[in-house]
């Protein structure tokens, strides 16, 4: 798969989905953006779109931890960063990280949700059973 998408890209393009850092290679990059949002919110998020509640539980536990930003790290180094759409819409959030691509803001940090959901209580409003 790997080697079909790094045949196929050609030129400038925007890609997206979580499965980035396993198809294409890190020398067709330039820069990488894992769009990151909390967990409350994406689990709020997700069970408005009517997501079934294992899925919910599936993404919020992998956003709660970072697994995508982790890899997208591990495979695409400086190159990543992480961007924070917990309250901005997505108008807002590709303005603003044009603005990084344009070098006319400095990149996010990385950014750690765990800091954040530290306690028992905390981690159960994410995935107690009667807030699912």
């Amino acid at each position: 798969m790997r080697a079909k998408a790094s045949k196929e890209l050609k030129g400038a393009a925007v890609l997206s989905g979580h499965l980035l850092p396993y198809v294409v290679p890190a020398s067709k990059l330039r820069r990488v953006v894992v769009l990151r949002c909390d967990p409350s919110i994406l689990k709020r998020r997700l069970e408005e779109r009517k997501y079934g509640e294992a899925k919910v539980v599936q993404n919020v536990q992998a956003e709660l931890i970072g697994v995508v930003s982790a890899e997208s790290f591990d495979r695409f180094g400086a190159k990543a960063s992480e961007y924070d759409t917990s309250t901005t819409s997505p108008e807002e959030a590709a303005k603003d990280i044009a603005r990084v691509f344009k070098g006319r803001r400095p990149a996010m940090g990385r950014i750690d949700w765990t800091d954040a959901y530290d306690t028992a209580a905390k981690l159960g409003s994410l995935f107690s059973e009667g807030s699912l």
